[in-house]
């Protein structure tokens, strides 16, 4: 599995991330994108290789453009690095469902701890962890529940999804 890291050209933080990155992840599996085409076009290919995207956005814009493409990441662990602390941005941020938040004008050493946990834990390993935690959530449920009352607890036009979840969760225990 590989490690995406977006990083600006232009910008000096993106050097030091990416300076604090390399030396935690196998050599030949980071694949480093400048700009936010260059990051599209490969999000566009197969991603089963991908474990993890460590993205920096220098501005809003940059995250704003970022977020137009969170269906791309959909399944890769994302470690986020906000522009601010304002709180559009932050909300902007959490909509991209990353792992860990941390902010541009930080040393990233709390990144590098994060990332470092994750590469323990093999999430950059050839074997796929990426489908494991769905399977231990789901496995469960699945022999004591029946279809009927999946679609009880699942009715999404009186209670939403999430409701219905949290339901299905405590009944089935």
């Amino acid at each position: 599995m590989n490690l995406l890291l977006y990083k600006n050209a232009r910008n000096g933080a993106g050097e030091h991330l990416q300076n604090v990155i390399e030396p935690l992840v196998p050599e030949k599996k980071v694949e480093i994108y400048t700009t936010i085409d260059s990051l599209y076009q490969r999000l566009r290919k197969p991603t089963f290789d991908v474990g993890v995207a460590v993205l920096l956005a220098t501005t809003r814009k940059e995250l704003l453009e970022i977020h137009s493409m969170k269906d791309l990441f959909r399944d890769i662990r994302i470690i986020l690095i906000l522009p601010d602390t304002e709180g559009d941005t932050v909300s902007m941020g959490f909509k991209l469902f990353p792992r860990f938040v941390s902010y541009a004008d930080g040393d990233f050493k709390d990144v590098a701890a994060v990332l470092e946990k994750m590469l323990r834990n093999g999430y950059l390993s050839n074997g796929s962890n990426r489908n494991q935690t769905k399977h231990r959530m789901t496995a469960p449920y699945r022999d004591k529940l029946n279809l009927e009352e999946s679609r009880e607890y699942f009715n999404t036009e009186t209670q939403g999804p999430m409701l219905g979840l949290l339901q299905l969760q405590v009944t089935a225990q």
